[in-house]
């Protein structure tokens, strides 16, 4: 008999493994390689995985925004920062309207393909 990971156990383990793709750059291929076997295993793998993005990307948003709000770091470099997670929040949510054929955002934004390496590249969008 061999166990079969649920959807929901499936889900969460792409959820911990995009996250430490984002937060391990020294093990970034290796996560890319696991994402991927999860998204094929996953029943619509490709929107949910962009879900899990679209959601990360706004807790980083939040948090920088937060920051800034209680004068934590007034830096020019989280201002730089949430305007390029708001092009990785694009390209999710772009990515999830391609993947159910509904429109999509156009964002100029060369700051977000630049400075933000270490969030996963959603296929197609």
């Amino acid at each position: 008999m061999t166990y079969k990971m649920t959807t929901g156990e499936l889900i969460d383990r792409l959820a911990i493994v995009t996250l430490k793709r984002i937060r391990i750059p020294e093990h970034r291929a290796g996560y890319d390689e696991e994402i991927a076997m999860l998204k094929s295993e996953i029943p619509d793998g490709e929107v949910i995985h962009a879900v899990i993005v679209n959601a990360l990307a706004n807790v980083a948003i939040w948090d920088n925004e937060s920051m800034v709000r209680e004068g934590r770091d007034q830096d020019l470099h989280l201002l730089k920062r949430t305007h390029s997670l708001n092009g990785v929040r694009t390209r999710a949510k772009n990515r999830i309207n391609e993947l159910t054929g509904e429109r999509q955002d156009v964002k100029l934004d060369c700051l977000a393909e630049r400075e933000m390496e270490e969030w996963p590249k959603l296929g197609g969008a």
